[in-house]
């Protein structure tokens, strides 16, 4: 369940309960995880008929990790909001990736065109500049909420680790394209 939160940024005693105490910075170097990357919150339905509130579309969203869980934090102009994803809940998350495309026209896309292969463009710095990646995007289902978050596509990788870092199920689907070596 979403929760509004003040400007302080306290949190409720049963979002604690729900998933625990923050992890540390200095646990946090522990495990190599620095944060999760920024989100945009695209879609959001709730299915609970308590909704005294309305988030925007564009809202910005990031992870905290916590003991037991994950807490996403939203933050909507000027409200913030909170919603805790415990590793005990009937929880489900999908990551897809975005498509890897080439610049058309620069260097990297004539030499493509010429018939190189992607693996040797991608082995050098200068023709390695002329790829780039669709935004990805994260689904998070619960039983109460479905939201729809995207983010940066040279974010992805990074967004694989804290995943997997994190412990909760979390699918993680790469498009198959022609490209992928």
């Amino acid at each position: 369940m979403i929760h509004k939160i003040d400007n302080t940024g306290k949190l409720n005693k049963s979002i604690y309960q729900q998933i625990g105490r923050p992890i540390s910075e200095k646990e946090n170097k522990l495990i190599n995880i620095t944060g999760s990357c920024l989100f945009n919150l695209r879609d959001i339905r709730i299915f609970n008929e308590k909704n005294d509130f309305e988030l925007e579309p564009n809202a910005r969203c990031n992870f905290e990790l916590f003991e037991y869980g994950l807490l996403l934090r939203i933050n909507d102009r000027q409200h913030y909001y909170v919603l805790p994803l415990s590793k005990n809940e009937n929880l489900r998350m999908i990551l897809k990736e975005g498509e890897e495309k080439i610049f058309p026209i620069n260097l990297t896309g004539f030499l493509y065109a010429i018939g190189f292969k992607r693996s040797f463009l991608r082995k050098y710095w200068l023709l390695s500049r002329g790829f780039y990646n669709e935004r990805f995007e994260l689904l998070i289902e619960t039983d109460s909420e479905k939201l729809l978050l995207d983010s940066q596509g040279k974010n992805f990788k990074e967004a694989v680790k804290y995943f997997e870092k994190s412990e909760l199920r979390t699918i993680i689907t790469t498009h198959n394209n022609k490209y992928k070596q």
